[in-house]
């Protein structure tokens, strides 16, 4: 029987155990896991896994309650939409309440499960609910139910004057043109009887997603939060200014998401704050997402930074001496367009 049930966040203390228990399930799903995500070290990151699902690359966040306020969810949810690729993040709490089981929470590219769901689809049970702007869902085959309604013998009219909608509305169940809201949903099987299961579809918590067109924001309003000083951002402002989408990122080893045409470029950006092991990490990190989403990796050291930094990121790949933001930007600019 199908059943159908209607600003900063401290930072988790969810321990190893705890990522552990919830890689086990994904990797039970079918997730094949490409790169673990080390840095940032101390802070909250976005990223924890790029993985695989099938033939589609997805990023994994873990965490034991978010918002949707919280930097870590809009940057998710910005690289997400930056690269084209689903996020999955799996956590107990979201905006304070409780993330209930065997839902799918939609928000743009990311997908939202608590645990518990998590564990039933590595079991192989099948969800069929998702939530999306606060209401509840359910997607359906609208083939089958035009053949139910033509075997039950029911007119178009007829069935939707039974369940309290519009014609056209029942047209568009039958077209495949929209879900049907779970309280909908209830009528039907109320009208239908258990015959209506077959109609309904299972959500595949890795893949369906709802991504609406938004209008970019300004350079302005994207980088109002920037510290005064901070180069990455007038990095980015005169990259944008030029024509060239830049992101800055707070929370990944990717300081900067640089796209023109086809092209990606992810720099990671090493000053003073850096050095030794964390360098290294840095930039093996930044290096693995760019070889992950067919960019480029450069990783750009501040004029003043020490000489071990300049070898340690050589030793993994491209490197910049950051000297004049407009010498950089102008080079960069002039490649990108080549």
């Amino acid at each position: 029987m199908l059943h159908i049930d209607a600003e900063g966040v401290e930072h988790s203390s969810r321990s190893s155990a705890d990522e552990d228990s919830t890689l086990h399930p994904l990797l039970s799903s079918g997730i094949r896991i490409l790169h673990k995500v080390s840095f940032p070290i101390r802070e909250r990151k976005s990223v924890d896994y790029i993985a695989m699902h099938e033939r589609d690359k997805i990023l994994l966040k873990i965490e034991r309650r978010i918002s949707s306020r919280d930097r870590v969810f809009q940057e998710l949810k910005k690289l997400s939409r930056a690269l084209n690729v689903n996020a999955l993040l799996i956590a107990d709490r979201f905006n304070s309440e409780e993330v209930l089981e065997d839902v799918l929470y939609i928000r743009d590219r990311i997908g939202l499960v608590s645990r518990e769901t998590l564990d039933n689809v590595a079991r192989g049970k099948r969800i069929y609910i998702y939530e999306y702007s606060g209401m509840y869902y359910v997607k359906i085959n609208g083939g089958k139910l035009h053949r139910l309604r033509v075997k039950m013998g029911y007119s178009l009219h007829e069935l939707a004057n039974t369940v309290g909608i519009s014609s056209k509305a029942l047209q568009k169940y039958e077209e495949d043109e929209m879900d049907m809201s779970a309280e909908r949903a209830y009528r039907f099987m109320e009208v239908f009887g258990e015959l209506f299961e077959d109609v309904v579809r299972s959500i595949d918590i890795f893949r369906d997603r709802i991504v609406r067109s938004e209008p970019r924001a300004s350079a302005q309003d994207r980088y109002r939060d920037a510290e005064p000083g901070d180069k990455r951002y007038k990095l980015a402002v005169k990259l944008s200014d030029l024509g060239i989408s830049a992101e800055v990122f707070n929370t990944l080893p990717t300081d900067i998401l640089i796209q023109l045409d086809d092209t990606k470029v992810f720099i990671t950006y090493i000053n003073g704050r850096y050095s030794g092991a964390s360098v290294e990490l840095k930039c093996r990190d930044n290096s693995s997402f760019a070889r992950t989403f067919n960019g480029v990796a450069i990783s750009v050291i501040d004029s003043a930074q020490d000489r071990e930094s300049v070898d340690i990121a050589e030793s993994i790949g491209e490197v910049r001496v950051l000297s004049s933001i407009e010498d950089f930007v102008r080079e960069l600019a002039r490649t990108l367009r080549r």
